[in-house]
């Protein structure tokens, strides 16, 4: 899947009229508003947290987020998400950009990238993108990487998927396609890093229908 593709799909996917289709995460309300919850107290958001979401897509789950509207940030790499979210958040401050470019010029308490690392190339990107993180995260701040696919399970995954229904959909929703991620092995590369207090793997609530497969991971700094 190339960058392009991922691009114009996105792009196209932002012109749904339905807000939960504009970012592919069909759910109804009370699933929604319980994935909002998790992330609420992963990150202990409240009302003063100044939060970056990277890949914030709409910027619908933000808006379910226990945070000032007036503090929020978020990039995303389709434009008309961008527009989208900048609709939503008449006072946020919203950017075009890539993962591993935060084009802001100051550091955050909160970061939150949610269900995005299996759109990403390699997991030297995904290096490359953390290490963007913690560098644009305040000391004693909070990272939360949301819906990491485990690649223990990419083979039970990709091998169980129908080939015929995923060449009739987007190719941003193949799971031929998504980047699994070793997350021990992640974790591991992390705690070599000297700036960081804590890394770990969280489970998402067992409820959540794709939980068996997908982590969380919560980076605290220093």
């Amino acid at each position: 899947m190339s960058h392009h593709e991922k691009k114009q799909a996105w792009h196209q996917q932002a012109s749904d009229s339905d807000v939960k289709k504009q970012v592919g995460r069909l759910a109804d309300d009370i699933t929604w508003q319980k994935l909002a919850d998790n992330i609420n107290l992963n990150l202990q958001l409240n009302s003063q947290t100044e939060i970056l979401d990277v890949g914030c897509g709409n910027g619908y789950l933000l808006s379910l987020l226990d945070v000032d509207k007036n503090l929020v940030y978020g990039i995303d790499f389709a434009e008309n998400m961008v527009k989208e979210a900048k609709e939503r958040f008449p006072h946020g401050h919203f950017a075009q950009s890539e993962a591993c470019h935060i084009p802001y010029n100051k550091k955050f308490s909160r970061v939150l990238c949610y269900s995005i690392f299996h759109y990403f190339p390699s997991q030297s990107y995904v290096e490359q993108v953390l290490t963007e993180f913690i560098e644009h995260t305040e000391s004693g701040g909070m990272i939360l990487i949301g819906d990491l696919l485990d690649k223990q399970f990419e083979q039970e995954i990709k091998q169980s998927s129908d080939q015929e229904i995923e060449a009739a959909i987007p190719i941003i929703h193949r799971y031929s396609q998504w980047l699994f991620v070793d997350v021990t092995g992640l974790v591991k590369w992390l705690e070599n890093d000297g700036r960081l207090a804590n890394v770990e793997i969280r489970q998402q609530p067992k409820d959540f229908k794709l939980s068996w497969y997908r982590k969380d991971l919560l980076i605290t700094l220093k």
